[in-house]
């Protein structure tokens, strides 16, 4: 799945990103592109919820 996240401005952005996915599923992987400000998901979880820890982090997330 991939998700744009208008405020994902630096490394340490993708990072707390990350880590937020990453608790709620450990085997998730995350690739983002911070020119495009896309990240790509792969998980077994659910759009919304995905969506959900992203925006607990702090951010906000615009679907594709």
């Amino acid at each position: 799945m991939q998700v744009k996240v208008p405020d994902m401005v630096c490394g340490g952005c993708v990072d707390i990103i990350t880590q937020a996915i990453a608790a709620l599923d450990s085997k998730a992987e995350v690739t983002a592109d911070l020119s495009t400000k896309i990240l790509e998901i792969q998980s077994t979880k659910e759009l919304a919820t995905i969506q959900g820890v992203i925006e607990q982090a702090g951010y906000q997330v615009e679907k594709l």
